[in-house]
């Protein structure tokens, strides 16, 4: 399979498609090295709402973040390139798999528009600041004609932005040959689907996951609590809701989550499409097909 050097293989898809199990058994007929796209799965400490790889020593760019500190895109083309030089120089595969459309679509088409990160100590500094203190300064030193004034979010970069312009990324990715498969599965087969796995992870687990980033002092306003559920289950520890509204909450939001990957796979360019009838482990006649997919 390397005999014309190695290749730099994506695998996207809706969220409980089976996107992990498919890449890593694509890994292993490869011999290739896997590597995280997911936004939420570089923070420490969000194991089972994420839906962590069991064996994360196989795996790149897991846990790289304390769960109160920020991560995008511009961070993570870095921390990725720099993966792919070093396999790329030894002749090995990379099988690149998430639900994080974004990152994968940046990394092979090779975003050239991407600002770095701040400094953390800025991030720090505004994130003690109340909605109101922020639009303040903000509005000091930076038009805020086209924001979104009730996103804290979005004023906190805009005020990042402004008190510390950053420069354009630059990176590149080694002569890999490329390919991107996306999983294509029934609707209604994957939400069931989805049902049963949100069910299973809040009673297994996930709520006293939250319980400890929260008695660990974290909050919900922090960027790792966007990760869905999160910031719903720690409003149920407060007692907003009964188990049963949760449960419906995090599944709604599952489902829409998922329906948000499925229109972003419609767009994005150079997608193998990958037609699966359920989210069960790959058969060896799908790896063979896709391998000779690469090959073409």
């Amino acid at each position: 399979m390397n005999a014309d050097g190695p290749v730099l293989v994506a695998i996207m898809g809706p969220t409980g498609s089976g996107k992990s199990a498919l890449a890593e058994a694509l890994a292993e007929r490869l011999d290739a090295q896997l590597v995280n796209a997911d936004a939420f799965q570089v923070y420490i400490g969000l194991d089972i709402g994420t839906n962590k790889p069991q064996i994360r020593g196989d795996y790149r760019l897991l846990d790289l973040k304390a769960a109160d500190q920020s991560y995008g895109v511009g961070e993570y083309v870095l921390d990725v390139a720099a993966v792919l030089a070093e396999k790329f120089a030894a002749g090995r595969s990379v099988v690149v798999v998430g639900g994080t459309g974004l990152y994968i679509r940046a990394l092979f088409e090779e975003y050239t528009d991407l600002l770095g990160s701040p400094d953390q100590g800025l991030r720090d500094e505004l994130s003690s600041l109340s909605l109101p203190e922020m639009l303040e300064r903000l509005d000091a030193i930076a038009s805020t004609h086209d924001l979104d004034r009730s996103n804290r979010r979005r004023v906190q970069r805009a005020l990042e932005r402004a008190l510390q312009p950053t420069v354009p990324i630059s990176f590149s990715i080694p002569g890999f040959r490329k390919a991107k498969f996306g999983i294509h599965t029934p609707v209604e087969t994957l939400d069931v689907q989805l049902a049963i796995r949100t069910e299973r992870l809040l009673r297994s687990g996930w709520i006293e996951e939250v319980e400890g980033l929260l008695k660990a002092g974290l909050s919900p306003q922090f960027a790792s609590f966007k990760a869905i559920g999160y910031a719903e289950i720690s409003r149920f520890l407060d007692g907003a809701f009964s188990f049963e509204e949760l449960l419906d909450q995090v599944q709604l939001q599952t489902r829409q989550y998922a329906k948000r990957q499925r229109a972003w796979m419609r767009s994005e360019p150079n997608l193998i499409p990958l037609h699966r009838d359920s989210p069960t482990p790959p058969t060896v006649s799908e790896i063979e097909s896709m391998l000779q997919q690469i090959g073409r």
